[in-house]
């Protein structure tokens, strides 16, 4: 696990969208952003706001590990 640190107007907004997600996590949100950013359809990965935890699998294509 890793920590990052964020100003407090980036925190915020962080927790807007966990907020209109209907995640439980930071993750969640981090996650879904990344998704989004690289254009993966949300029946690929599951769809919004309910979106289902990451098997390790998953987490590693979302990393490029499996290129």
């Amino acid at each position: 696990m890793k920590t990052i640190a964020l100003d407090e107007q980036t925190y915020r907004k962080l927790e807007e969208l966990k907020e209109e997600l209907g995640t439980k996590s930071y993750r969640e949100v981090i996650i879904a952003l990344l998704e989004k950013s690289k254009g993966v359809s949300g029946s690929m990965k599951g769809a919004f706001p309910k979106l289902k935890p990451l098997t390790k699998e998953e987490e590693r294509e979302i990393e490029g590990e499996n290129e």
